[in-house]
C-alpha cells in the first residue's frame, strides 16, 4: 500500500473520508497531512526499529557511488581566482577540496566560501575555465538526501583510486576524533594504499543535513562508480507516492495505529482509540513473529552454517576487493 492508500485507510477509520472525492475531508481539525505524518511517524518510530533490531538484512543494501561531491559547469563571470558556476553546487564545508577541471585536465584548491555558487580559489583561473565542467572531490560521499534515507551501520567500504584499478581497495574505518585530535589530520600523510574512513553528519548546498562518509587521501581525480558501499539503510520519510518497506500484507495495520493518534488529536473516545491502538498491536505481534531471531536447536547445523556464511563471505570479498 502507498501512503496515500494509508492516509485514505486511516481516515475512513476517523471519519474523516470523502466518499463522493475519494480524499480527505478538507477544513477539518486534521487535513491529509496529519494524517500522512501519523503514518510516518509509526513507522520509522514503531516498526522500523523492530524489524532492524530483529532482521537487520531487511534493510540492507549495496550501493555503488562516485567519487566526487558535486560537479557543474564554470558561469563567464568567473575571474582571477573566484569560481562562479551555473548551478548551486558549493557548500562551506567545501574549503580544503579540490576543484578538478575535466576539460583542461587541471586542479585547484578551494580557500575560502562566497555562497552557493561562489568560491575562491588558490591560484587564479582567469576566464580560461569559462563554460567548462568541474568536479568537486572533498574525500567525502554524501549517502542520504535529508530524511529520504538514513545510513546506518556501515559493513563494508572500499575505494578505486585510478582507472586502472579493477578491484577495491578496502578503506578501514578510524573514529573522528583520532584523525582531528591535536590537530593531527593536518599533518598526516596518508596513502592510497591503506585509505581511512570516517562518518560524520554534513549540511550539504540546499542547508539539508545529510550522512556522510569521509575517506583520505582524497582521489586526485573523478572516478565513476569508484566507491563501493554495503550497510544497513534505514528508510526514510513516507510521502504518498512511495510504500513503506515492509513484507507483503503487512501495511495496512500502520494506517490504524495512525488513525488511533489522530483518534487522540480529536478527542474521540477511549473506546475508539483502544480499538485502533488493539488493531496495531496485531500487526506489530505479526512482524515479532514473522521475523524473530532464530534460536540455535543443534549446535553442530548451527556450526555449519556459519562456516558457510564465512566461506562465502569470504570468497565475495576477494573477488572484489583488494588484499590488504
Amino acid at each position: 500500500m502507498t501512503g496515500e492508500e494509508l492516509v485514505l485507510l486511516a481516515a475512513k477509520a476517523v471519519r474523516l473520508y470523502d466518499k463522493v472525492n475519494d480524499d480527505v475531508l478538507t477544513g477539518k481539525y486534521l487535513d491529509k497531512t496529519d494524517l500522512l505524518n501519523y503514518v510516518d511517524l509509526r513507522y520509522r518510530e514503531y516498526v522500523v526499529p523492530l524489524l532492524k533490531a530483529n532482521y537487520p538484512k531487511f534493510f540492507e543494501k549495496t550501493l555503488i557511488l562516485n567519487n566526487w561531491e558535486a560537479t557543474g559547469t564554470v558561469d563567464a563571470s568567473s575571474t582571477g581566482s573566484t569560481l562562479d558556476v551555473t548551478t548551486p553546487i558549493f557548500a562551506s564545508n567545501m574549503v580544503g577540496a579540490t576543484v578538478y577541471n575535466s576539460t583542461d585536465k587541471e586542479s585547484r584548491t578551494i580557500i575560502s566560501f562566497t555562497d552557493t555558487t561562489t568560491v575562491t580559489l588558490d591560484s587564479a583561473i582567469d576566464d580560461t575555465w569559462d563554460g567548462d565542467t568541474i568536479y568537486v572531490l572533498s574525500g567525502r560521499i554524501l549517502l542520504d538526501s535529508g530524511d529520504t534515507l538514513a545510513m546506518d551501520e556501515p559493513l563494508f567500504l572500499g575505494i578505486k583510486y585510478t582507472e586502472g584499478d579493477t578491484k577495491f581497495r578496502t578503506v578501514k574505518p578510524q573514529e573522528f576524533e583520532e584523525l582531528h585530535e591535536f590537530e593531527y589530520e593536518d599533518t598526516l600523510e596518508y596513502s592510497t594504499f591503506d585509505p581511512v574512513s570516517f562518518f560524520s553528519t554534513e549540511t550539504d548546498s540546499n542547508n539539508v543535513m545529510r550522512s556522510a562518509i569521509n575517506f583520505r587521501p582524497l582521489p586526485s581525480v573523478p572516478l565513476a562508480n569508484s566507491i563501493y558501499f554495503k550497510g544497513t539503510i534505514l528508510p526514510g520519510k513516507i510521502t504518498l507516492t512511495t510504500t513503506p518497506r515492509l513484507p507483503l500484507g503487512n501495511h495496512g495495520f500502520l494506517a490504524y495505529g495512525a488513525a488511533a493518534d489522530a483518534a487522540i488529536a480529536l478527542g474521540l473516545q477511549k473506546g475508539d482509540v483502544d480499538r485502533l491502538e488493539a488493531k496495531f498491536k496485531e500487526g506489530m505481534d505479526v512482524l515479532r513473529s514473522t521475523f524473530r531471531p532464530r534460536r540455535r536447536l543443534q549446535k553442530r547445523p548451527y556450526r555449519d552454517r556459519v562456516g558457510r556464511y564465512n566461506r562465502a563471505r569470504r570468497q565475495f570479498i576477494q573477488d572484489i576487493f583488494l588484499p590488504n
